[in-house]
């Protein structure tokens, strides 16, 4: 189950294999009520995610939510993302409101035409949204998918933790209104010295059967938050490693998958049912731009993911939890190799039956069941004994 070696020292001894993935690839329309601010962008020219702009808050502490429901409904899916008090990003988008939200009493054919809409929901371009974040007001509008985005810095000294965002329309815009919408971000401070956690999704949390892709495709079209099943513990085991970075449940655990972020709000639900952790959440961008990721590629897309994650908190050490089914073993192995004393154990869910002690695990934990991680992280001081024996209970007696 386990190899316990130093986790340096195991990894210079399979350079070799590290070598493989050591060099990846590396006029606007004014606003009846105000003149268009600083922060607006031109839609039309930049992509979402890579806008960069200076907004200017359009109010202090006046967000007024407006409830008009005349006109076409849409929604605002809000993205929960990382930052620093010096720099944060709100992102979100506006889409198509889907026609009811899912249930415990949903069948196959409700899933599919849900995961159908939110692939392919109709998205609104060129719509102004006001984004309360931080008791400021910004105004900003979307480009041609839909999306919006505001790069900002907090006004003042802020602790780490969770942050509010709130999003509405603009009233009185092409016929259109959509309830208010509420997210989060995750601010944590880049110059202490602290404990986070990588998390992957797809059979590390959430049984999603990625090596067997007929029974994959079945499960992410026809499943739902509430009958997507959890991989028993590992809610217990990522709460017990977020609550010992600081003592509180705040965040600390980001998830990377290579899933869209079309579902984001369907992840987001099913970590709230099955008792994870929320975090930030960096998902795949599939769409037309020259920006959109690779829908197939894995190993390059983590890791540039990882990396502008270790870059963005410089004294902040981690914990890597992923699988065997794809390239988790590999990404995190070169992670470690390029930041080196900064990766405290690695946790790979070995759902491919390999044998634990083979050079793809070498300095790596690779378990079957997660009590094994939680008997591992207790060694390691990463948990306490209590919340080990949770683990343990979960996995003998799971809800799902």
């Amino acid at each position: 189950m386990q190899n316990l070696r130093p986790l340096s020292q195991s990894l210079s001894q399979s350079s070799q294999l590290a070598a493989t993935t050591a060099n990846p690839p590396a006029a606007h329309p004014q606003t009846p009520s105000l003149q268009s601010p600083q922060q607006l962008f031109q839609a039309d020219q930049l992509h979402p995610l890579s806008i960069s702009i200076s907004p200017q808050p359009i109010s202090n502490n006046t967000y007024t939510t407006f409830s008009s429901q005349q006109g076409k409904k849409l929604e605002i899916p809000l993205y929960t993302t990382y930052g620093t008090p010096e720099h944060f990003t709100v992102r979100g988008r506006v889409i198509e409101a889907e026609a009811s939200t899912p249930n415990s009493e949903d069948n196959w054919l409700d899933n599919l035409r849900r995961t159908a809409h939110q692939l392919h929901a109709e998205d609104k371009e060129h719509l102004w949204v006001d984004v309360n974040v931080m008791g400021k007001t910004y105004r900003t509008q979307t480009d041609r998918e839909g999306f919006f985005e505001l790069q900002l810095r907090a006004p003042g000294p802020v602790k780490p933790g969770y942050y509010p965002v709130q999003a509405q329309l603009e009233p009185g815009q092409k016929h259109y209104y959509a309830p208010p919408a509420q997210g989060r971000i995750v601010i944590q401070n880049p110059h202490e010295k602290s404990m986070g956690v990588v998390s992957d999704i797809d059979d590390t949390i959430q049984v999603s059967n990625v090596t067997q892709k007929s029974q994959m495709v079945k499960t992410f079209l026809l499943k739902n938050p509430y009958s997507q099943q959890a991989v028993p513990g590992m809610a217990e085991f990522l709460t017990a490693l977020d609550q010992h970075a600081d003592g509180e449940i705040d965040g600390d655990v980001n998830y990377v998958s290579g899933s869209p972020l079309n579902i984001a709000p369907r992840l987001e639900t099913f970590l709230t049912l099955h008792g994870f952790p929320q975090g930030p959440l960096d998902l795949k961008y599939l769409g037309l731009s020259s920006k959109s990721d690779s829908p197939t590629e894995q190993l390059n897309y983590k890791l540039g993911k990882i990396r502008t994650l270790f870059e963005t908190y410089p004294n902040r050490n981690f914990v890597l939890v992923g699988d065997s089914g794809e390239k988790d073993p590999e990404v995190y192995r070169q992670i470690a190799l390029e930041f080196p004393g900064r990766v405290q154990a690695i946790y790979i869910h070995n759902v491919t039956c390999s044998d634990p002690h083979s050079q793809r695990f070498q300095g790596m934990v690779a378990f079957d069941t997660a009590d094994q991680a939680g008997a591992d992280a207790l060694a390691r001081g990463l948990i306490s004994a209590q919340q080990e024996a949770s683990i343990q209970n979960a996995v003998r007696h799971p809800q799902n």
